[in-house]
């Protein structure tokens, strides 16, 4: 599956659990989502996945390494700043290196 940050939400979703190996039912049960619930986005019959569906993915630790592809696209910029905001104040988070 190709992926990009013009996919839709439900492609992207499809494609972060893939790429992590776990099945709707595991994906679910890790962020504290019904399996029925990511079956629906994946499916794009859930048209108004919330924001805390979106905060729930990208606050895991194993999936937080995909917030910005989840999020493009998916919020405007002062609603990605103020999630990045919580995400920075997560236990465990490790600043990224500066560039060379």
């Amino acid at each position: 599956m190709k992926i990009s940050i013009d996919s839709p939400l439900s492609d992207k979703f499809k494609w972060i659990r893939q790429e992590e190996g776990v099945s709707q039912q595991a994906f679910g049960d890790l962020i504290g989502v019904p399996q029925g619930t990511i079956a629906k986005i994946e499916n794009g019959r859930n048209k108004s996945t919330s924001l805390d569906v979106i905060m729930k993915v990208v606050s895991h630790e194993q999936f937080a390494k995909h917030f910005a592809l989840l999020l493009a696209g998916s919020m405007t910029r002062d609603q990605i700043l103020e999630s990045f905001d919580s995400l920075k104040a997560m236990e465990g988070y490790v600043e990224p290196p500066e560039p060379d």
